[in-house]
């Protein structure tokens, strides 16, 4: 159990820190450069902090999913095989929440984020493969051993 605490939290401070260094800058230059020649901007600090804390949580829990992933393949409530039958799907997926969950419309942002969830789609489906043959390994040996 402290194995996927610790992974956990590394992977939640891995997205936050993703997201704090790479994604909000690049989000915030654009939606700056949207602003017409002459246009006076007027911004909130309540409106930046709440966007700066959303993005950065949703991207703390979408660095979670490897571990989501791992977690049930490990209980055995799905199979690697089933995750990477869904590869495509939720490659389209990806560029779904990618859209819905950035603030600007530009695609540069959404593939920020869309590519950490492919990526770690991935992830996830090798560490359900890794406790799958551990699963079955243990149960041979318990077999083995009776």
């Amino acid at each position: 159990m402290i194995p996927f605490v610790l992974c956990g939290t590394g992977f939640f401070v891995g997205g936050a820190a993703f997201c704090f260094f790479a994604v909000l800058p690049a989000s915030f230059e654009y939606l700056v450069g949207m602003v017409p020649t002459g246009v006076e901007s007027h911004y909130s600090v309540s409106v930046y902090l709440s966007l700066i804390m959303q993005m950065v949580l949703a991207f703390g829990l979408i660095f979670e999913l490897p571990l989501v992933m791992a977690m049930l393949g490990a209980a055995g409530l799905v199979a690697a095989q089933t995750f990477a039958g869904f590869r495509k799907y939720w490659v389209i997926a990806a560029a779904f929440i990618g859209g819905v969950l950035t603030p600007t419309p530009d695609p540069m942002t959404q593939l920020m984020m869309a590519a950490p969830l492919v990526l770690f789609y991935e992830v996830g489906i090798l560490g359900a493969r890794l406790f799958e043959r551990r699963r079955a390994r243990h149960k041979a040996a318990g077999v083995k051993g009776s």
